[in-house]
Formats: C-alpha cells, structure tokens, sequence
C-alpha cells in the first residue's frame, strides 16, 4: 500500500502534486520549485525548474526522514545539471524541517552517495566535496562524510560507479587527504575521525592499482603512521587505526611502539588491542614469548586474554 504523505504548509495541495509527481518520475514530469512552500514564504521566482523527485527531496517545507528518503529512491541516475548543483548546494550544517540532527547526517550521506552514481559523472562533484571538508563551520560529521565520499569517488572497486578521473582534480584530492592525515598540519585534527578516514584512504593509494595523479609514496605514509602511534594525546581510535593500517604494511618500525603500547596497562585498551593485533599478524619469536607471558597474567582483562590468545593463534598459523 502507497504511503500517504502530509506535507505541512500553506500549499498542502502542491506538495502533495510534488509527491504524486515523483511516483512518476519515469515521465520526467517537472515541478518549478519556487512553487513549494516553507516557513519563510515562497521561493525566488528566478529559481530552476526541478524535477519531482529533487523537489521533494530538498523542499523546504516540514518533511520526515522517511519521506525525504523516498523522494531520494526516485530521483535515478541521470539528472539533469540543474538538479544536481540544486543538491550539493542544499547540503550545509542546518538540517531541513523536519529532521534532527542525525537524520539530517544519514540523508545527507546517501543523497552525497546518489549524486556519486550519476551518470555521466557530475563535473562540480569534486569541487563540491572538497569546499565541504574545506568548511571548518560545518559540522564534523559531515566534514567525514565529505572525505569519505571523495575517497570512494577516487576509486570504490565498483566498474559500475562512476569516478573522478581528471588528473588536476585526483591531485587536489590527494592534497586533501595529506593535510588531513599528516600531524601539525591545519587540516590535521587527531582529536577527530577524518584523520582515520585520511589514512585508510592513504593507504589504499600507495598501491599500485590507485590511479596516478593519487599515488602516496609508502615512505611518506610510513612516517605519517608512526607519528599518529607516538602521539599520546591524539585520539585512541586514530592511534589504532594507525596501528592497523602498520600491521597490514607490515611495518617493523611500528613493533617497538606496539611492544611498548601492549604491556602499557594504563593504556586505553583499543589501543592495546591493536598493539597486540599487530604483534601477532607480523612479531618475531620474542615476541610471541611477550605475548605467552601477557596472556599468563591473572589479572588480565578477559578482552586483552582473549586478544593475546587470537594473537598468538595468528603467529602460529603465519609461521606454518
């Protein structure tokens, strides 16, 4: 059964045309959407005309997540360049009537997602994303989002997805992605989840399959991770993320650190987690005797037991 939507304004008669138009989306019927109402009164009459779907989505008027997000499911993957500049502009910190904060955050990322996927790929789209992370008013979450999709945009593994492949644009990207990642730099804040989002995406660039204009020297990324591991005052998810990321490089200049991190008791223990973790994936045979002597300690954690158990049953399995 179709769900009726309630549009709250003065011109409940028009939006709910605009719902019925983006049920027919498949006819590309149009809506001017100076036409919808909000709270501070119509639209400029100079303002685009929009396909249903789009009005909807980013009407001003009091619409629920739900609503908003069954506009979204019609829009396809072929607007028009006056629907997609419409949305990347509407993206910002004040949520549309009707949402909450995190409402606005999950939509915002799926409508983000959605212009992602058109086709052909959207020119502005890079720009876009980049002027969001460059915004330091707008609000974290969305900064992260913002990084996220420019990492996804550069290369997802998807043939189908489309991607940014102009060479001047990949490398204001990459430039992005460094700042953000690298300590003492402005952009870097390792108070916050954009630098572990910076570094998964630099690690991903220093292979081989990353596009050129993207690539990260493994030296550079090295140093990079090193200084997050030793840096006790950024945040413990970015110090174990970048332990992660060391053990999965394989980086023997990070076993000290993690030797160190792991019988540090007073250490948070995501941090020694992954200190451990790493110490199992690529230790050497002193360090599988750390890890025997770690685990026979009664007054362990049962997390930590349990981690130095899975740690050392990876040593094993590795040297096999």
């Amino acid at each position: 059964m179709k769900r009726l939507l309630v549009i709250t304004s003065a011109s409940a008669a028009l939006g709910v045309a605009v719902w019925m138009g983006a049920q027919a989306f498949k006819d590309r019927e149009t809506l001017d959407i100076s036409q919808i109402s909000s709270p501070a009164g119509p639209a400029s009459p100079t303002a685009p005309i929009l396909s249903p779907g789009v009005a909807g989505l980013i009407s001003r008027d009091t619409i629920p997540l739900r609503d908003r997000l069954s506009f979204l499911s019609t829009i396809g993957t072929k607007l028009p360049d006056s629907d997609r500049k419409a949305i990347l502009d509407w993206i910002g910190n004040t949520p549309p009537p009707g949402l909450s904060p995190d409402d606005w955050f999950t939509l915002a990322n799926d409508v983000l997602q959605a212009l992602r996927n058109q086709q052909p790929a959207t020119p502005i789209y890079t720009d876009r994303l980049l002027a969001l992370w460059h915004d330091r008013d707008l609000d974290p979450t969305l900064r992260d989002y913002a990084l996220q999709q420019l990492r996804e945009w550069v290369a997802d593994g998807d043939t189908r997805s489309m991607h940014e492949e102009r060479p001047e644009k990949l490398a204001l990207i990459r430039e992005a992605f460094l700042h953000a990642a690298t300590p003492g730099h402005a952009d870097c804040d390792p108070q916050s989840t954009t630098t572990g989002t910076a570094l998964l995406a630099l690690d991903e660039w220093t292979g081989s399959a990353a596009p050129a204009a993207v690539r990260v020297e493994p030296t550079k990324l090295d140093e990079i991770l090193l200084s997050h591991i030793r840096d006790e005052a950024a945040h413990r998810g970015v110090r174990a993320t970048a332990l992660q990321i060391a053990a999965r490089r394989k980086m023997n200049a990070a076993l000290p650190l993690a030797r160190e991190l792991s019988q540090d008791a007073s250490q948070e223990a995501i941090l020694r987690l992954a200190a451990i973790s790493l110490l199992g994936t690529m230790g050497t045979e002193e360090d599988r005797k750390l890890l025997q002597t770690l685990g026979g300690s009664s007054q362990l954690d049962p997390l930590i037991l349990g981690a130095v158990a899975s740690a050392l049953r990876q040593g094993e399995s590795s040297r096999q």
